[in-house]
């Protein structure tokens, strides 16, 4: 049995009425539509628009390593909530 992780994904670009960043937990695969539509939208640059597809590859493949170290230039952290019944 494979344990699907479950992520927190913070946009530090987009925040909400009292300035705090935009969050979302979930398994990588929810966080994904997030990524794909109003961080897309918000893209200026061919470079941008591949970064996050590289980005979304991460994701789906589980690499929180690699999302780590792509997320950042988007201005994208994520990181691993840690599960307490293990």
């Amino acid at each position: 049995m494979t344990d699907t992780p479950t992520w927190t994904l913070t946009d530090t670009k987009n925040r909400d009425d009292t300035g705090a960043p935009h969050q979302i937990t979930g398994p990588p695969a929810r966080l994904i539509p997030y990524l794909d539509g109003p961080v897309r939208n918000d893209l200026r640059t061919a470079q941008a628009t591949t970064r996050l597809d590289q980005l979304i590859t991460a994701y789906r493949n589980h690499d929180i390593d690699c999302a780590r170290h792509l997320g950042p230039v988007l201005a994208i952290y994520t990181e691993a909530v840690r599960n307490e019944d293990t």
